[in-house]
């Protein structure tokens, strides 16, 4: 039991020794490493030189998509990793450290801006970079971001929309920062990737592009385009509009075929007018309200209604005749054959009843 508490004394003094003599060796790197630092400078060489920064998108989860204000909203966490002259060390001669993290907002950072922003919000505090003893730097900055994204909603519900990412340097064109794609992969990382419950993703794909702009043809400035590419899940518009409307369509045709003298012709084909109606203001508050392109959803209950119109018209003009004492006028006779009007409906009338 003894030897146990000797053990477990020795092992604490080893532990605080090692502490207090890690901190003077990095507080020593930190003064020689920083005691000519300026983080407005950019870390090369030469100022011919640019600084090569690889930058990766990663994809942690789709918030919201407005497709009426054409808008998308996702939580993402931005990778920098860039390499600097002036942070290489020797571990040996500090004390076997080998990285060490310091407060970004010291430090000179790439101004990686999204293009295409709304708004954009950091979580949490101010990351700490990265710094490693061969004079690599990395930086994880999360973030919430609302983007422009422009929507086709003509296949509502099932569409598929692609919406853009663009980042680049806002300041530094391409021959201050090199923008590359992280590990030089065509796709967005979805480590930690949280699904949507309404919106599925295909693709998640990035293309570096070279641009120039009119106000410089000479210079040119790099971004890279992150393309969101996902789709709509249907079984919640199929089972409450889809069928729904379905039925209502069929209702509509129903009315054509109830006999005159059921006397519930008109009455009939009001009730499909009206649950038509309510069907329309439900899905008002369902589908997005937009003018850039009309879904063929609603072109298809436009045509329902314009149908369910003309059938209660039709139901309306045979009542009227069905009860009316006056002959039938000459010229309708004519056109109709008289007493042998409905011959030409017999072979309708006998295919609906077998």
């Amino acid at each position: 039991m003894n030897s146990q508490r000797i053990a477990c004394f020795l092992l604490i003094l080893v532990t605080l020794a090692t502490d207090v003599s890690a901190g003077p060796d990095q507080r020593r790197l930190l003064e020689d490493l920083f005691s000519d630092y300026n983080k407005h400078e950019r870390p090369v060489y030469s100022e011919s030189e640019p600084v090569a920064v690889e930058f990766q998108v990663s994809l942690r989860s789709i918030l919201n998509v407005d497709e009426a204000n054409q808008q998308l909203q996702t939580q993402l966490w931005l990778n920098y990793a860039w390499k600097d002259y002036k942070f290489r060390w020797e571990p040996l001669s500090y004390g076997n450290i080998t990285d060490i993290r310091y407060p970004a907002a010291s430090l000179w950072l790439p101004d990686i801006t999204m293009y295409n922003s709304i708004a954009s919000s950091e979580i949490g505090s101010k990351p700490d970079v990265f710094i490693a003893s061969e004079g690599s730097v990395s930086l994880v900055q999360p973030g919430i971001f609302t983007s422009s994204c422009e929507t086709d909603l003509r296949w509502f519900p099932f569409d598929t929309q692609a919406c853009k990412l663009t980042f680049g340097s806002w300041t530094l064109d391409g021959s201050k920062v090199d923008l590359k794609v992280k590990n030089g992969v065509s796709m967005g990382s979805l480590d930690g990737y949280q699904p949507n419950q309404e919106w599925h993703l295909l693709n998640f794909s990035v293309v570096r592009n070279t641009v120039y702009y009119e106000c410089c043809p000479d210079t040119p400035y790099i971004d890279l385009d992150y393309t969101l590419k996902i789709s709509r899940l249907q079984l919640f518009y199929v089972i409450n509009i889809i069928i729904p409307s379905i039925f209502i369509a069929l209702l509509t045709l129903v009315t054509f075929i109830i006999p005159v003298q059921s006397g519930e012709k008109l009455s009939f084909g009001s009730t499909v007018l009206l649950i038509l109606a309510i069907f329309w203001l439900l899905l008002i508050n369902v589908t997005p309200s937009t003018s850039a392109s009309v879904p063929m959803l609603t072109i298809f209950l436009g045509f329902i209604s314009i149908v369910n119109v003309l059938s209660l018209t039709c139901a309306a003009i045979v009542v009227r005749l069905h009860h009316s004492s006056a002959l039938m006028p000459r010229v309708v006779s004519n056109l109709t054959g008289g007493d042998d009007c409905c011959f030409w409906l017999l072979p309708l009338t006998q295919y609906l009843v077998y």
